[in-house]
């Protein structure tokens, strides 16, 4: 997921700082193992 889905505006500027981007990162892997939501790259 990206997160300039989540913007109204596509082109804003977005700010990590501390703890924003430890929560996110924390629920994107939630929510990654409870439904499984990856995709891996081809070998080649």
């Amino acid at each position: 997921m990206s997160i300039n889905l989540l913007l109204e505006n596509d082109t804003d500027p977005v700010i990590w700082r501390g703890p924003i981007i430890a929560g996110t990162v924390k629920q994107f892997w939630t929510d990654v193992r409870k439904y499984g939501i990856f995709q891996m790259p081809g070998l080649r």
